[in-house]
């Protein structure tokens, strides 16, 4: 695979710390069968209160072979860490639509992933295993399908994927309203984000630190913890969201205060796939071009690995 980032896990939290309680459901978030997940998306993409939702075995009411698929190819640990990004528009064939781009884009890197793992020494049957066009065509049906629950973006807006893989995700409570206006998330192995609802954070903390850690302190993992019980107004304030769930966020500029995310502290989850679809502003398109893809020709057509 081409790009490289990360999101990881987290150690034992502390006693009090406890992610595990699910928040009575409110008009903050909605939770739904995955037969409802174009009317809990309709929702959230609209002027509706409810920042989040969450349909639960929404993989596998259609994509269930992608769950040990993931576990498997996790199961490689360094080998097979990775971040992948796709932005439509980005390496696009001329009038190329973004579906059609992503699921080439996405088979080519399985094509490249394949080679990478017999470089490293693996077998020829344990690469194709995770790499098989079957489970590429399964995959991109499910980019596919979070594409269709996602509304038309708007003049100035645009699509982005990502792909992490084994990668270590920011461990502080943050917001990330600026950078998308509604976010998809598909965690294929291992949980998702760890939530935490507008009603449940202790905003006075937020604002006397402008949602930032102390920035004249040495900031490492306990640092991140106190912080992030700071924040909180109790305890169990938190929400953890299950492996194989559908997780729809609302972005953009809101006058209500938003969910707040984190991820697992390392040693609590060694391995994890998460599958993210943002629609952004071409602005931060552009940011996250020149972030991640520093090195890189931005309009050179990827080099295809040999059948």
């Amino acid at each position: 695979m081409e790009t490289t980032s990360g999101v990881k896990r987290a150690s034992s939290p502390e006693p009090h710390e406890t992610v595990k309680r699910r928040p009575r459901e409110s008009e903050e978030w909605h939770s739904a069968p995955p037969e409802k997940a174009a009317e809990v998306a309709e929702r959230i993409g609209g002027a509706d209160r409810c920042a989040v939702g969450i349909c639960r075995d929404f993989v596998a009411s259609r994509w269930e072979k992608l769950l040990p698929w993931a576990q498997k190819l996790c199961a490689f640990g360094d080998a097979a860490k990775d971040e992948l990004w796709y932005w439509e528009g980005y390496k696009a064939k001329p009038n190329e639509p973004p579906r059609e781009q992503f699921c080439r884009q996405i088979r080519q890197d399985f094509k490249n992933f394949q080679h990478e793992l017999v470089e490293e020494g693996y077998s020829e049957e344990d690469a194709n295993a995770v790499t098989s066009s079957d489970v590429a065509d399964s995959f991109c049906d499910l980019v596919l399908a979070l594409l269709d629950l996602m509304p038309v973006a708007a003049e100035g807006r645009c699509f982005s994927l990502r792909v992490e893989i084994n990668q270590e995700g920011r461990l502080k409570f943050h917001d990330e309203r600026a950078l998308t206006t509604m976010r998809l998330q598909v965690p294929l192995h291992g949980p998702g984000p760890i939530l935490a609802m507008p009603s449940e954070v202790n905003w006075d903390v937020w604002d006397a630190a402008y949602g930032l850690l102390n920035q004249t302190e040495e900031i490492d993992l306990s640092a991140i913890q106190e912080w992030n019980r700071k924040i909180l107004c109790k305890a169990d304030g938190s929400m953890s969201t299950p492996e194989g769930s559908l997780i729809l966020l609302k972005g953009g500029e809101s006058k209500n205060r938003p969910p707040l995310q984190r991820f697992a502290y390392p040693g609590e989850v060694e391995t994890k796939l998460l599958l993210t679809l943002d629609q952004i502003p071409e602005a931060v398109k552009d940011q996250q071009i020149d972030l991640h893809m520093q090195g890189e020709e931005s309009e050179e057509e990827e080099e295809d690995v040999p059948d």
